[in-house]
C-alpha cells in the first residue's frame, strides 16, 4: 500500500481530513492517537520505519493519547529504547504516577537517579543516589522534596556518607 493508500484509510475511519497532508511520520502519529496502533504497526513496517524510531513514536503518542494500559503492555517487550523515553513521555504528560512505573526499568542506577531528578521524582532517585553515594544529589533532594520522611531519609543517608569519607 502507498501514503495514500494509509491516509485514505484513516481518513474513512475517523471521518476527518486531519491527515490528509500529513508525513509517514505524522500519520504513524495520528493513527496511534485516533487508537488505530495495528494501522500505525502496518504504516511503519510498510514504509520500513526503523525499530527504535517507531518506538519513540509510539511511546510519545501512547502517552499524549493517555493509552497507558497499551504503554504498558508495549513496556513488556524487550525496548530497543529502553524506558528513559517511557518515563519523560508520562512525566511530560504529568503523569508521574504512570511514569514512576517504569523508572525501577532504568537499569543504569546514574540514569535512573538523573530521570527521576530531572521531573523531581525524589522518592524514586534517592535509593540510587544513596546507591551512588551521591552527596550533591541527595543535596539537592534534601532542599526540593516537600516529603519530611523522605528529608529524613535523606539526613540519615548523608551523615552515612560523610561519616564513612
Amino acid at each position: 500500500m502507498t501514503l495514500i493508500d494509509y491516509k485514505l484509510k484513516l481518513i474513512h475511519i475517523t471521518k476527518t481530513m486531519d491527515c490528509a497532508n500529513m508525513t509517514i511520520v505524522e500519520c504513524i502519529r495520528y493513527a496511534i492517537l485516533s487508537n488505530k496502533v495495528d494501522i500505525a504497526d502496518a504504516m511503519a513496517k510498510a514504509f520500513k520505519v526503523a525499530d527504535k524510531r517507531y518506538w519513540r513514536i509510539k511511546v510519545k503518542a501512547l502517552a499524549e493519547a493517555e493509552m497507558y494500559d497499551a504503554l504498558a503492555v508495549l513496556a513488556e517487550k524487550k525496548s530497543p529504547i529502553g524506558y528513559i523515553p517511557f518515563v519523560d513521555a508520562c512525566a511530560g504528560m504529568k503523569n508521574l504516577h504512570e511514569a514512576a512505573t517504569y523508572l525501577p526499568k532504568i537499569k543504569n542506577d546514574e540514569e535512573r537517579m538523573n530521570t527521576a531528578m530531572k521531573w523531581n521524582m525524589y522518592e524514586g532517585a534517592f535509593p540510587c543516589a544513596v546507591k551512588l553515594r551521591d552527596v550533591n544529589t541527595l543535596m539537592k533532594i534534601l532542599n526540593s522534596s516537600r516529603n519530611d520522611s523522605l528529608k529524613a531519609e535523606v539526613k540519615v543517608a548523608i551523615a552515612t556518607i560523610e561519616g564513612n569519607k
